[in-house]
């Protein structure tokens, strides 16, 4: 049960990378993501029916610091389908955001994950994104969360995407309403460093 305390607040997200969880009906959420380069990104998301949820998002570079601010060409759009038949679960999407992580948008994606025993819950995933000048491309990912306490979890993600994208994160959970994450990104790489902060709330 500690994990899924935690997946009350998750957003749907492990650290980049979403997982098969769908907010409540009547549940919103409110992100902001630092990232570097004075970068930031705001999502609001939502939850209208059970089994739905959808958001919004806008960012970009040099929101914070000096220099121009550099606001991404357009808004990321993100919607999601859920459905659990414990102890697995499954859900398709699509998002339009970009981090840096993952280097392009993950367009539409599709999610199986699994819960063992409610301390351990592992995901695999694959979505179809489109470089220029080429037609659609498969890419897959694996991540799990891992409960540490009743308020904490480990995060783990990897990305296949021309090279190997290994993110990490930790997540506290307080107040039962407010998140505070920091999670490493491209760890063996460029290992970036960024902080995500939301409220949880329902209408």
């Amino acid at each position: 049960m500690i994990v899924i305390t935690c997946f009350l607040f998750n957003l749907g997200y492990l650290v980049d990378l979403p997982n098969t969880y769908i907010l409540p009906q009547g549940g919103y959420d409110i992100t902001i993501r630092l990232e570097p380069d004075g970068g930031m990104i705001a999502r609001i998301g939502m939850s209208p029916f059970e089994g739905f949820m959808f958001g919004i998002s806008e960012g970009g570079k040099y929101i914070i610091g000096a220099g121009t601010p550099e606001w991404h060409s357009s808004p990321g759009i993100q919607a999601k389908f859920g459905i659990k038949i414990m102890p697995v679960s499954f859900a398709i999407g699509f998002d339009s955001e970009e981090y840096s992580s993952r280097e392009t948008s993950l367009g539409i994606y599709g999610v199986i994950g699994g819960d063992l025993e409610g301390k351990i819950i592992p995901y695999l995933g694959v979505n179809y994104y489109k470089k220029v000048g080429e037609g659609f491309n498969p890419r897959f990912w694996g991540g799990c969360e891992a409960g540490i306490s009743k308020s904490i979890s480990l995060l783990a993600e990897g990305l296949f995407h021309d090279k190997f994208i290994f993110n990490l994160g930790l997540r506290w959970i307080f107040r039962d309403r407010i998140m505070l994450e920091f999670d490493f990104k491209d760890a063996f790489n460029n290992n970036i460093r960024t902080i995500k902060f939301s409220y949880t709330d329902y209408i």
